[in-house]
């Protein structure tokens, strides 16, 4: 998989595509400054010649902060070598107050996009994501608090495809941190135990039961895009989350567990369990 910052670009890329239909939209293109006398790479190029050529550049920022003046100030030097009539800065997080005062006034665009929005609200059409992009993993990992005296069990969310996000798993009663781990899709508490010792088996039981609370609700962030078992054959569907069989978007291709095919999505999100408990 290609580096996850790239995939951000890629992603804003085909977004513009589908924005711009009567424009050339170039990814990573590369033009000679007209007063540098350099070459000048931009991370996406929108050259439109329906009336007279015009030129945009837009920048694509998946930070950890906010954009502030400074990248505002480098668009407008590339804006300027370049003779561009517009620039677009798309920030993952957003931009400080006085950016955005400075960016108004010199014809740039602020667009702040989260690399989940472009994939739950389908800007980005189906059969043109890369195929391993968006592929969710659910973990739970229990945790003993010593401040509180109990084992909280959490359900830590994974979506391969965005940034690594890592931060603090945080006691919900006492606030203490007790692990720093990636939690792309964010995590909760979804049992607290207490004891210090919960058993393996308890703890299955415990996420069977959450799996058989939530089941109506896997997914729907991919609702858009999903078939399900009332249109097509049950052999091209997933046994348990009835989502069909796929290379593409969201990568649910299929895989064998006790004989029945399940997605890889519930594999890897612990939904095998319903399966192992006699829940299906």
């Amino acid at each position: 998989m290609a580096p996850d910052w790239k995939d951000y670009e890629k992603q804003i890329f085909k977004l513009l595509k589908i924005e711009y239909p009567e424009a050339e939209v170039v990814f990573n293109a590369h033009l000679m400054g007209e007063e540098s006398g350099t070459m000048r790479q931009i991370d996406i190029l929108i050259r439109s010649k329906k009336r007279k050529e015009t030129i945009g550049i837009a920048e694509c920022k998946y930070f950890s902060r906010k954009i502030d003046i400074a990248r505002v100030d480098a668009l407008i030097g590339k804006m300027t070598d370049l003779h561009a009539d517009f620039g677009i800065i798309f920030s993952s997080l957003g931009f400080t107050k006085g950016a955005e005062r400075f960016a108004a006034k010199v014809n740039i665009d602020f667009r702040k996009i989260p690399f989940e929005f472009l994939k739950d609200f389908g800007f980005i059409p189906s059969n043109e994501l890369d195929p391993d992009i968006f592929v969710q993993e659910t973990e739970y990992i229990p945790i003993f608090c010593e401040k509180c005296k109990v084992t909280n069990l959490y359900e830590v969310k994974i979506v391969r495809g965005f940034a690594d996000f890592d931060e603090d798993i945080i006691c919900p009663e006492c606030k203490t941190p007790h692990l720093n781990t990636r939690t792309d899709g964010g995590y909760k508490v979804i049992k607290r135990f207490k004891n210090k010792d919960v058993s393996n088996k308890e703890i299955e039981v415990c996420i069977t039961e959450h799996l058989l609370e939530t089941r109506q609700s896997w997914d729907k962030k991919y609702s858009f895009t999903w078939i399900f078992h009332e249109a097509l054959p049950q052999d091209q569907l997933c046994f348990l989350c009835h989502k069909k069989f796929s290379e593409g978007f969201p990568g649910s291709f299929e895989v064998e567990y006790c004989n029945y095919k399940i997605c890889n999505e519930c594999f890897m999100s612990s939904r095998t369990l319903l399966i192992d408990h006699n829940k299906v």
